[in-house]
């Protein structure tokens, strides 16, 4: 009997819809403050781990969210001890959809909405310590109205609330003797629905920013903000000194410190925080510092009076956030970069229509799409308006394999491309080869006489959704991705399977 392959593929597959079970309107920003107020404190062991099936459950959950199947997303929230909510917001028209406990759930995992139409979907607002960081709860549900932004996470419950301590590196006074983090710290911590739901989010787009507000007790040598991207390296564009300059324009009062900017500072600069080094593509988000930044995480301490005690202060923050975005390009101007297999060989394409003091391009690779090597170096071309297109020629291993270009400035300055994967899997001397990138997947018959073999792909429902004859040599079928899941797959010849596996979506 033939072994099924489990191949992954970061990509998306197919849209269906449905109606949301519970609706209720009025303003969000009531309702999450109402949510704050009955939060469990700083005691009490009211916040739980989810057990890994919970967190699988829960990216189902979130599939469906994201692809508009709000009957199918409730079904699933509701096992999970959730309800699925479809906010009528009576003062932005928008309708959210907001993942909040049940009331009789002891599941006390946070909260979690959903703007389906927004205006600023890159923007996604976290406020992990709601119950003790005083008003970022407010703050961000604020920002996230006021912005139209794309996504809202707050956590469950007092960042002190369960005794059990994070198995994650990092100290902290905060629930009394310097000591680890506790579980319920959802900044600090890798098992939990909030690590999940930020891992799934920063999957879903490579132009996605999140943006973490916190509070702290300001001495006199402090500034009023601190800033960091979880790292002491400068991304390009770099969001937080964006932010910094339109958070000046609202209030030349402030005074900042940034971490990647001021290397000396080593005050609530968040390196231990999970999210962040996960964002970072740490190698291991609960124990390693990140050692690079690709700008996606930004982590903002606020002293009180400026910018969190009141409606005023968060207007700040939201127009900063606002007049920030969209970043500006980087010093290259990338407008390709794609994979392309050639027999064995893979061939990286990337085209610039203008350079600015650009270096060279550093190509990087790696297996599991966090830890990069560099495998080759091409020179760049100075400063230019001329656009060009650049090459290089990669063995791929069976698997997947992550590319990404670091280009260098002059001046020593680091820029990293979006990541790119493709798939290769079958053995060397296998008939049947299949691999897949983004929008197509491509299938090698070695054998002349498999020509006539038939590939057959299914959704998760079992419905054929793909039913072509395949020739010798190479076949291409062009996929709309647009849907997280799974499918399967099977190649037939004369009844006969030859290949067969799940295409798992990542």
């Amino acid at each position: 009997m033939k072994i099924l392959k489990l191949i992954i593929i970061g990509l998306l597959l197919y849209s269906v819809s449905g109606q949301g079970q519970t609706m209720e309107a009025g303003d969000v920003f009531d309702k999450v403050s109402t949510i704050i107020s009955n939060m469990p404190g700083d005691m009490g062991n009211h916040y739980t781990e989810p057990g890994n099936t919970q967190i699988v459950d829960w990216i189902e959950m979130l599939d469906d969210l994201f692809t508009a199947d709000y009957s199918g997303a409730d079904t699933k929230a509701e096992a999970l001890g959730y309800d699925l909510v479809e906010f009528s917001d009576n003062t932005t028209n928008e309708t959210y959809y907001v993942l909040e406990k049940l009331a009789d759930s002891t599941n006390y995992w946070g909260t979690y909405i959903l703007n389906p139409h927004a205006g600023m979907p890159e923007i996604i607002l976290q406020a992990p310590h709601p119950k003790f960081d005083f008003n970022t709860g407010k703050q961000a549900i604020y920002c996230f109205k006021e912005l139209d932004a794309g996504f809202f996470m707050m956590s469950g419950t007092h960042r002190c609330n369960h005794g059990h301590n994070s198995s994650c590196s990092g100290t902290t006074e905060v629930c009394g003797n310097e000591g680890p983090f506790k579980i319920s710290d959802l900044a600090h911590t890798v098992t939990s629905i909030w690590q999940t739901t930020t891992e799934y989010l920063f999957a879903q787009s490579a132009g996605s920013y999140f943006i973490q507000l916190h509070g702290f007790t300001k001495t006199g040598s402090d500034p009023y903000v601190i800033m960091s991207n979880g790292t002491r390296e400068t991304p390009a564009p770099d969001p937080i000194t964006a932010i910094r300059d339109e958070l000046l324009v609202v209030d030349p009062v402030l005074t900042f410190k940034i971490a990647h900017l001021d290397q000396n500072w080593d005050r609530l600069i968040g390196f231990t925080n999970t999210n962040g080094r996960m964002i970072n593509l740490s190698n291991n988000a609960c124990t390693a510092d990140a050692t690079a930044t690709i700008g996606r995480f930004v982590h903002i301490e606020q002293e009180k009076t400026r910018l969190r005690d009141n409606s005023s202060g968060w207007q700040k923050m939201a127009t900063a956030i606002s007049e920030a975005f969209p970043l500006s390009l980087l010093p290259v101007e990338l407008s390709s970069f794609e994979l392309a297999l050639e027999n064995d060989r893979l061939l990286l394409k990337w085209q610039v229509e203008s350079e600015k003091n650009n270096d060279f391009f550093e190509i990087e690779k790696s297996l599991d799409g966090r830890t990069f090597t560099s495998i080759g170096k091409i020179n760049g071309r100075g400063t230019t308006d001329v656009p060009k297109t650049y090459e290089y020629v990669d063995m791929p291993d069976n698997g997947l394999n992550y590319y990404r270009l670091r280009q260098v400035d002059f001046d020593g300055k680091v820029h990293f491309s979006p990541i790119k994967n493709i798939l290769i899997t079958g053995e060397g001397d296998s008939e049947v080869k299949i691999w897949a990138s983004h929008n197509q997947i491509n299938i090698l018959l070695k054998s002349e006489g498999l020509g006539g073999a038939e590939f057959q792909m299914f959704d998760a429902l079992g419905r054929l959704i793909i039913n072509m004859d395949l020739m010798h040599g190479e076949n291409v079928f062009p996929v709309d991705f647009s849907k997280n899941g799974f499918c399967f797959y099977r190649i037939i010849d004369n009844g006969q399977l030859l290949d067969g596996g799940v295409l798992s979506i990542d």
